[in-house]
């Protein structure tokens, strides 16, 4: 079975509340599965270079949820303004870059990669999970929202 990375966009209120109780709170805008299973091979490519730290921090920063479930890594939020950061660092690669990285780094170690570093994927569903990233980041902090992530 594969670890999968969800994203769901939450008003700045809902962020609000779960900070204050540090556990998530059933509301939500809207709901994406679609970066799935390519999620570390994708923050990889992300953190490999600038711009990457906000873009990658989408994956894997955020504030870390106390009263949640732990596995893989817990459940985590992202500050409007977190989710504003990573827009404009999604926003300033392109699908050639992402090609670029991923056919240039090795990925020994991540979830979806064959022991070797080479991705279990080819490269085409990777940029469409930038691209699912990307767009539901734009539309969030378009609206000026924050997300709360998990992998499950």
């Amino acid at each position: 079975m594969s670890i999968q990375f969800v994203m769901r966009r939450i008003t700045p209120t809902v962020y609000g509340r779960c900070l204050a109780e540090s556990r998530p709170q059933p509301e939500f805008v809207a709901v994406s599965e679609g970066v799935a299973a390519d999620w570390d091979v994708l923050y990889r490519i992300l953190n490999g270079e600038r711009p990457g730290p906000a873009a990658a921090a989408v994956i894997k920063g955020g504030v870390r949820l106390k009263h949640a479930p732990d596995d893989y890594g817990g459940v985590r939020v992202l500050s409007p303004k977190d989710v504003a950061d990573a827009s404009v660092d999604l926003r300033a690669l392109d699908e050639e870059e992402i090609e670029r990285r991923y056919l240039a780094y090795e990925f020994t170690g991540a979830h979806g990669a064959h022991a070797d570093g080479r991705p279990d994927s080819p490269v085409e569903d990777y940029l469409d999970a930038f691209a699912e990233l990307r767009d539901f980041c734009d539309a969030t902090a378009d609206a000026g929202d924050a997300m709360l992530v998990l992998l499950i």
